[in-house]
């Protein structure tokens, strides 16, 4: 059985009407609503309209995920992303669609797989560096994740993703700005990775209770979160 998603509805409200009345401007062939989720309404090309970003997880066993990027003129799809084996969408790893790097377009940001063996950053942007025809290119992102359990008393689990082999820094600062501990140094491998802080400094000593920042630094990227610690 296929659905309808309807699309934009113009409200026609005059002098003389008693009630406000709808009228659809389009619709669109859509699969199962329980299998679709609703990123958000952004405009993320070069016209002035904003497109109607879903993710389609009508796959079997998350193996079949995709985004659609539908224009809210006319109700066309104006793009379908690659096919991804898992796209998460947790608190943890939330689906972004803003404008990350301020070009007056909104990119779309996620945490997925093509396969179960290699988890990245991903981040779709309409035109960039070696597109020849307008379109949108698909860059893989240096990520990091909430820490958890946020706020945390003894240990917590800090999570990021490199996209190619490279330099790669992890560290803890306090609300000074002071380096407190250093968690990660060194060349590492591209894919998703797990550490674990302890809640203490360089010298093996505990923190005290407050406010922290971790900073990743790889690929050119400098990415901040915060922690706290509660006793």
């Amino acid at each position: 059985m296929r659905y309808w998603l309807c699309g934009i509805c113009l409200l026609l409200a005059a002098a003389g009407i008693a009630a406000a009345q709808y009228d659809p401007v389009w619709e669109t062939d859509v699969p199962d609503p329980q299998s679709i989720l609703v990123i958000g309404l952004a405009n993320t090309d070069l016209d002035t309209q904003p497109e109607l970003v879903y993710l389609d997880n009508s796959g079997e066993l998350d193996q079949n995920q995709m985004f659609h990027f539908i224009d809210t003129k006319t109700g066309n799809v104006d793009w379908e992303s690659d096919v991804f084996y898992r796209i998460y969408n947790d608190s943890l790893r939330p689906i972004r669609l803003e404008d990350i790097d301020h070009d007056g377009r909104a990119e779309l940001l996620f945490v997925g797989q093509y396969d179960p063996e290699e988890t990245f950053w991903f981040m779709y942007k309409f035109g960039g560096a070696g597109i020849k025809s307008p379109g949108y290119q698909l860059v893989r992102l240096p990520g990091l994740n909430q820490n958890f359990p946020n706020p945390m008393t003894h240990a917590t689990r800090i999570d990021y993703s490199l996209p190619a082999q490279g330099q790669v820094s992890l560290r803890i600062y306090d609300k000074a700005g002071r380096l407190v501990r250093t968690l990660v140094q060194g060349n590492d491998k591209p894919g998703m990775h797990l550490v674990r802080w302890d809640a203490k400094d360089d010298e093996g000593k505990p923190v005290a209770v407050g406010e922290y920042c971790y900073v990743l630094e790889a690929a050119g990227q400098r990415l901040v979160k915060k922690a706290v610690v509660v006793r």
